[in-house]
């Protein structure tokens, strides 16, 4: 029989097309299936994430002339992206845990390592020393109240004794020049600190890091009290660098005058923006004052409402990876805010005795925890002009 060879050639070129087709639609459908994986994990990913706070998203950043500092600079901080996920690296500073019913470790804890309450009375007296170097020890005529004023006239109030204590002792302190020092069986278990601002101008850390100073407090920005405007802290950028350059370990704070959760929510953010390029091991801290002479945007407020706006402030800090803090006069702290309310929130006293040369300084009347105290608000160190804060941290926040 005699082959049709169109046909034959007709039939191998049918079949041709046919493995094509289905190549080309077994690709087709490959592809798809792909298509719709990334699509699910976009979806995923995206509803996992929450943006900062963008500068340029505000409205109101124009000072008057009760507010101190400069506007953020046009697009300061702006177009940065960043999340919680983006912010991860901070952990090398504590233990990651974004939640906000986290509980930070006491410095009694802390101080638990290094102290024993049954240390023999032979150990006291090698710990103790001359006390005439140290504080004086607080005198009250009954132990169950607390003078709450920051200054004038005394103000007591009633100790809960359902809210944990502090447990340091006017016997384990130390003074060496302008530094103070908390000692426990022979070892220094506290930090030396300064707390800085545009106000102290032009800073030489290479001095101040020479002086002994072990970490600084540098103001990021405030809210100002009548506008609610943000302010961006002109020497922030100088300080931060400054210090981290000459091996200062650094916390930043802002002073808030947040009059909801929502504008918190926005301060905290300003903050972790601000933190997000430089070195911060030292925690970022909710900074709170009376405002005295004029009222200002947190007057009214109740101290459970104030308590609420400072612990979401710290929450939000929390939330990428920062450690946090609540910093605040004795009186602020007392009754302003609820003290019962700030347990598991590290707090920043700020009861700073303006001490007069030959005088000694007394501790600090406040029963409840701290972690960090400011007890002096006209310290001299070498290289600032002028007076400034000084602090004493009883954990060593660059290993937590």
């Amino acid at each position: 029989m005699k082959l049709n060879d169109d046909n034959f050639y007709s039939d191998k070129k049918g079949d041709s097309l046919k493995l094509i087709l289905s190549v080309l639609g077994a690709l087709a459908l490959f592809s798809l299936v792909i298509l719709a994986v990334l699509m699910l994990n976009a979806d995923k990913l995206s509803s996992n994430k929450k943006s900062v706070v963008r500068v340029e998203d505000e409205k109101d950043l124009k000072s008057d002339d009760n507010d101190e500092g400069d506007p953020f600079p046009e697009g300061e901080y702006t177009g940065s992206g960043l999340t919680s996920d983006d912010l991860d690296f901070w952990n090398m500073y504590g233990d990651k845990d974004s939640s906000s019913s986290k509980k930070s470790v006491s410095p009694d804890e802390i101080l638990r390592k290094y102290t024993s309450d049954s240390l023999s009375d032979s150990t006291r007296d090698e710990d103790d020393g001359d006390n005439a170097d140290g504080v004086q020890a607080v005198e009250r005529d009954d132990e169950g109240t607390f003078n709450c004023a920051d200054s004038g006239e005394e103000e007591l109030l009633e100790i809960d004794e359902n809210i944990p204590r502090n447990t340091y002792s006017s016997d384990f302190f130390r003074q060496e020049g302008n530094e103070l020092q908390y000692y426990s069986s022979g070892r220094k278990v506290s930090s030396y600190g300064i707390d800085v601002s545009k106000y102290q101008g032009k800073i030489d850390w290479e001095k101040v890091a020479a002086s002994g100073i072990d970490f600084a407090m540098i103001r990021m920005g405030v809210r100002g009290y009548s506008t609610g405007a943000v302010v961006f802290d002109e020497r922030f950028e100088e300080n931060i660098k400054g210090a981290n350059d000459n091996g200062i370990d650094v916390g930043i704070y802002f002073y808030s005058q947040a009059k909801d959760q929502q504008e918190a929510v926005e301060e905290a953010n300003y903050a972790v923006a601000a933190a997000a390029a430089h070195k911060v091991s030292y925690p970022i801290v909710f900074y709170s004052e009376e405002i005295t002479g004029e009222p200002g945007r947190t007057e009214g407020l109740d101290p459970e409402q104030l308590s609420g706006i400072a612990k979401r402030f710290c929450d939000t800090v929390n939330g990428y990876g920062y450690r946090s803090m609540i910093g605040a006069s004795k009186h602020r702290l007392s009754k302003d805010m609820s003290p019962g309310l700030l347990d598991g929130y590290d707090v920043w006293l700020v009861d700073a005795a303006h001490l007069k040369e030959g005088e000694q300084l007394t501790m600090s009347e406040y029963p409840y925890r701290y972690t960090m105290w400011q007890y002096s608000s006209n310290g001299r160190i070498d290289g600032i002009d002028d007076a400034v804060d000084l602090d004493i941290s009883f954990v060593d926040y660059k290993y937590r």
